[in-house]
């Protein structure tokens, strides 16, 4: 079994006792346990001592998590973020490949929260500077920049602009780029639609998750179809025709 140690930082002396209390019933992996209660107490513990695991609240006493995430030397960690504030751009954590919890925790999530750290870990897998720096821009932007998909070597960061459209194939999904580019990424096309609808992809069609700013027209042959930037068609089912003319206005200046 791969042994974890963890650091909880959260101001909340309740809230680090309760979340302590969980992961003894719950987390088998972690062996160690250890707190902060603030940021400079967290950068502190942090700059003589890297945990392999912490679970960082995002509002401190004394500043925010992200002030921790800052101030320290090393970021060789896993990070979960345990928050009651979901007005924090949630989007932005995952888009950086960052677990986070919401207060109340729920066991089951924070079961496959560890999980999922003890897995990057057995990879070798850990969040560099360039993860954090790319959670720091998402976080200042209401559209993310980049996305992270876990590859064989570590993660590599996609340009959402870049991204032409992204087809299924299979339990597979095939992300194309406006470069000429194809990458098969072991992922099905729900999960790319569950985590770029809202930064302007649209789900033409059961096989086709498409990036409104690469649309070049609106195809009528086969019932309805979608020229892209780079000459790539898209199927646009005939039940979100309506749907894909009215999401297309934003991008419209002249009708």
């Amino acid at each position: 079994m791969y042994s974890l140690k963890a650091l909880i930082i959260d101001d909340e002396k309740d809230a680090v006792v309760a979340l302590r209390r969980m992961i003894e019933k719950h987390c088998n992996e972690i062996t160690e346990i250890y707190s902060a209660y603030s940021v400079k107490e967290a950068i502190e513990f942090l700059n003589r001592s890297i945990p392999d695991l912490v679970f960082l609240d995002v509002e401190l006493g004394d500043g925010n998590g992200f002030d921790v995430l800052r101030g320290i030397d090393s970021r060789d960690f896993e990070t979960i973020f345990v928050t009651a504030h979901d007005h924090y751009s949630i989007k932005a954590f995952k888009f950086s490949a960052v677990d986070y919890l919401l207060k109340p925790v729920d066991a089951e999530e924070l079961l496959n929260a560890v999980k999922r750290a003890v897995s990057f870990r057995e990879l070798k897998i850990t969040r560099i500077s360039t993860d954090y720096e790319i959670l720091f821009e998402n976080l200042n932007s209401n559209t993310p920049k980049k996305f992270a998909l876990p590859t064989s070597e570590g993660l590599e960061y996609i340009d959402i602009d870049e991204v032409i459209l992204i087809k299924a194939d299979g339990s597979y999904s095939d992300i194309v780029f406006k470069n000429g580019k194809h990458k098969l990424v072991a992922k099905v096309l729900k999960n790319f639609h569950e985590r770029l609808h809202e930064y302007g992809f649209f789900r033409s069609h059961n096989s086709f998750l498409i990036n409104l700013r690469h649309v070049k027209k609106l195809l009528k042959r086969d019932g309805g179809s979608i020229e892209m930037s780079d000459g790539t068609i898209a199927a646009l089912s005939r039940k979100n025709i309506d749907l894909f003319r009215k999401v297309m206005k934003k991008y419209i200046y002249i009708s």
